[in-house]
């Protein structure tokens, strides 16, 4: 793999530098190869350096400073989350300053997040692969971004692009999804695609190190704040997992998050704010409204990228089944009558559906995620959860046996149960996320001797 001639400071002697970096890692107790970013929201409250000669040693599992420029401050200061928060302020430096971490990130892609709160100047954030911290200061290319007032550079494998400058005077998440398979890396603004660059230069594996700061050691001057850096590693070589279908009580409280616009019923089409209507409806012991709660939520879910494969027969049967009444829904069907039979019975199937008990391997979150209250926000908790609404969440699991009807009017309130003859099925909602290539130097390594507060 070819090597980008990355510069990231001149350096002093290499024995010098290996004598300083064995110190630091054998004070600190760690592994020279650790894996996975550490401390990413800087509550350790705690920077390793700076030093003031020698180049900087690997830092694995801390986060090392270039200088006092590079600090944490805690409320009232800036801070994204939690106690502490990274502050690069270099608007009077004469040299710049970064803080840096290593970690071993081997041939996987990897999602990059991180926080960031822009207040004026320039600032740069860059993850970059083997460093050498040598004398010439090579390192290969991952992602980079410089933000400065104007707009905002980035460039991923060396695929560079300029954006829009992010807005200064609040927090917004950077994320980026680097692709090895594709050689594609996604960034995102706060949610929203920004765009989509393609690699030039292979991408490297290895050690990699995350900068952040003002790293040109030429003084960008800037004052910028970071928090909340994370990485996810994957393997873009395995099946991309489909997402978890979602519930009625989920798709009923979040509009903004459909993926259709409109959707067909039986042999009817209803607009969105019709199937809203549908979806906020008691049943009432109509079995015609028990399924469309279900059939419109698993239809959403289908739409939004879920594995439609376990329903497919289901949804069709389900739209047979409605069919024949004239006019939208409701019908009034009782379902101790043929047709409710049916539709209740479709209704359990497409229920166990939505809330991802037919999709063991999809994206999302399942029971045990939300009894402990470790979903990823696909799925809600409690209330608005992945299954029943208001104070249904977990009362109302059962195996057998009548039940209420699909977790009441979602407002916590019970409704009156249906005719004793309803057959006990279980219709429950259940509980349920370098630069631009010869532009600019890197930092300046520097020994960190000690591991100080602030």
């Amino acid at each position: 793999m070819r090597r980008e001639p990355r510069r990231h400071g001149a350096a002093v002697a290499a024995s010098l530098f290996a004598a300083a970096g064995l110190a630091v890692l054998l004070a600190l107790g760690g592994h020279a190869a650790a894996a996975g970013l550490v401390d990413g929201g800087f509550e350790s409250g705690t920077l390793a350096g700076p030093a003031p000669t020698a180049p900087a040693p690997p830092s694995f599992g801390f986060w090392t400073r270039q200088s006092d420029d590079s600090h944490l401050v805690s409320p009232p200061g800036l801070v994204h989350s939690g106690q502490w928060a990274l502050e690069v302020d270099t608007r009077s430096s004469a040299i710049g300053s970064a803080v840096y971490q290593d970690f071993d990130s081997g041939t996987l892609s990897y999602v990059w997040t991180s926080w960031v709160f822009p207040s004026e100047g320039t600032n740069v954030a860059e993850l970059v692969y083997n460093w050498d911290r040598g004398s010439q200061g090579h390192a290969e290319l991952g992602t980079w971004f410089r933000f400065n007032p104007a707009d905002t550079k980035f460039s991923g494998w060396n695929g560079n692009v300029t954006f829009p400058a992010v807005p200064t005077g609040a927090w917004h998440e950077l994320r980026v999804r680097a692709d090895r398979c594709t050689g594609e890396q996604e960034v995102r603004l706060d949610g929203a695609l920004w765009g989509t660059v393609k690699a030039v230069t292979p991408p490297p594996a290895g050690t990699a190190t995350v900068i952040l700061g003002d790293v040109a050691y030429s003084a960008l001057h800037g004052l910028y704040h970071y928090d909340d850096i994370a990485f996810e590693l994957f393997d873009c070589s395995a099946p991309p997992k489909k997402p978890c279908p979602l519930s009625h009580g989920f798709w009923k409280n979040h509009p903004g998050a459909w993926p259709a616009d409109s959707l067909t019923l039986g042999d009817e089409t209803y607009s969105k704010a019709d199937l809203l209507r549908l979806l906020k409806a008691p049943s009432r012991g109509d079995a015609s409204i028990i399924l469309a709660h279900q059939l419109i939520a698993a239809k959403l879910s289908i739409a939004n990228g879920s594995d439609p494969a376990p329903v497919q027969r289901t949804i069709a049967d389900a739209d047979a089944a409605l069919a024949p009444f004239a006019g939208k829904l409701p019908y009034g069907v009782r379902p101790s009558s043929g047709s409710g039979r049916t539709m209740t019975s479709l209704a359990g199937v497409l229920d166990q559906y939505n809330n991802a008990r037919l999709t063991p391997d999809c994206k999302g979150c399942d029971d045990r995620d939300d009894e402990r209250g470790d979903h990823d926000g696909e799925h809600e908790h409690v209330d608005e959860g992945c299954g029943c609404d208001g104070g249904d969440h977990g009362r109302r699991r059962t195996t057998g046996g009548d039940h209420d009807d699909d977790c009441g009017d979602g407002d916590g309130r019970s409704i009156p149960k249906p005719p004793r003859e309803v057959p006990g099925l279980l219709i429950v909602i259940g509980m349920c996320g370098g630069a631009i290539p010869g532009t600019r130097p890197t930092p300046r390594g520097r020994v960190s001797q000690a591991l100080v507060s602030r």
